[in-house]
C-alpha cells in the first residue's frame, strides 16, 4: 500500500515540476529579442552603445561591489574584499584623478552599503 501512495506522491511531484517548466516557458516566451523601441532610439543605440566609455576602476582584492560616485564625480566609494586574512567586505574611497584608495571602515567585521551624503 505504501509503495502505491509513494508512487502517487512521486507522480504528483513530477507534475508539479512539469508545471513549473511549462510556466517558465510561457513566461520566457513573452521575452523576445525583437526590437520594440522607436526607430530613432534604436538608431542612436546602434550608433553609440549605452556604456561606450566604460573602464575598470578597481583591480585589487578578490571582489569588489556596490560603488557610488560623489556628486562632483571626483570620487568613488565602494565595498571590496582586498585585505589578506579578512574575508569580508570593507568600505573604500577612491580619488578618481589619482587612483589613490583608502579604507574608510575599521577593517574588522562586515561593512556594506556606503554612499556620499549630499551635503
Amino acid at each position: 500500500m505504501q509503495s502505491g501512495s509513494s508512487g502517487a506522491a512521486g507522480f504528483g511531484a513530477f507534475v508539479q515540476g512539469l508545471c513549473g517548466v511549462v510556466i517558465a516557458s510561457i513566461t520566457l516566451s513573452g521575452c523576445t529579442t525583437a526590437n520594440r523601441t522607436e526607430p530613432a532610439l534604436a538608431a542612436r543605440s546602434a550608433a553609440r552603445p549605452l556604456y561606450h566609455d566604460a573602464r575598470q576602476l578597481t583591480f585589487a582584492g578578490r571582489r569588489t561591489g556596490e560603488g557610488y560616485f560623489s556628486a562632483d564625480g571626483r570620487e568613488l566609494v565602494f565595498q571590496s574584499e582586498r585585505e589578506p586574512g579578512n574575508p569580508f567586505y570593507q568600505i573604500y574611497r577612491m580619488d578618481l584623478s589619482t587612483g589613490e584608495t583608502r579604507r574608510l571602515s575599521p577593517g574588522t567585521g562586515r561593512a556594506t552599503c556606503a554612499f556620499f551624503h549630499p551635503d
